[in-house]
């Protein structure tokens, strides 16, 4: 049974992705706006079917939920333009879910950021320029555009940081 739901959610999966990619690519709102809210549980039930119950199961779960409901406020936006905020804080949380899956998940090799420091100092290197083209530019989002900015730098290292090991 699980083997047929895996079959049936990765077609339908790939299936919603090639129609969102079509829809975007035609700019077809009607197209983009009824798929894409549909990709995200498609892929958490990929991810329920396909891995063994497991704290880091629930991470990766949880983390696609506040994905998928920072989608969904995104696209209502435009008519309520209050919802950015709230999607942002949701995109926020699941990058910090990704990073407590990624510092969780058990090493196989010694990690790339110890055999290649260098690579986490690029890293850093990259944010700070990347602020400093920014700053002149964002206003009152000084300080949320920063915090953003050093997640994201966080969990790129984290990814470093198992890359290889997994």
């Amino acid at each position: 049974m699980i083997a047929l739901v895996k079959r049936f959610a990765t077609a339908l999966f790939f299936l919603t992705m090639l129609a969102f990619i079509g829809g975007s690519f035609i700019k077809n709102d009607v197209i983009t706006h009824s798929t894409k809210p549909l990709l995200i549980p498609l892929l958490m039930l990929l991810v329920f079917v396909s891995i063994r119950s497991s704290r880091n199961k629930n991470i990766i779960l949880t983390a696609l939920f506040f994905s998928f409901a920072g989608d969904v406020l995104l696209l209502f936006e435009s008519t309520m333009p209050g919802l950015f905020i709230p999607a942002l804080l949701c995109f926020l949380l699941t990058h910090i879910l990704y990073i407590l899956y990624f510092l969780s998940t058990r090493p196989k090799r010694i990690s790339l950021l110890t055999t290649a420091p260098y690579v986490g100092l690029l890293v850093a290197a990259y944010g700070i320029f990347l602020l400093y083209l920014l700053f002149p530019h964002l206003g009152d989002l000084k300080i949320p555009v920063s915090i953003y900015a050093v997640i994201i730098l966080f969990m790129l290292l984290s990814t470093i940081h198992i890359y290889k090991r997994v």
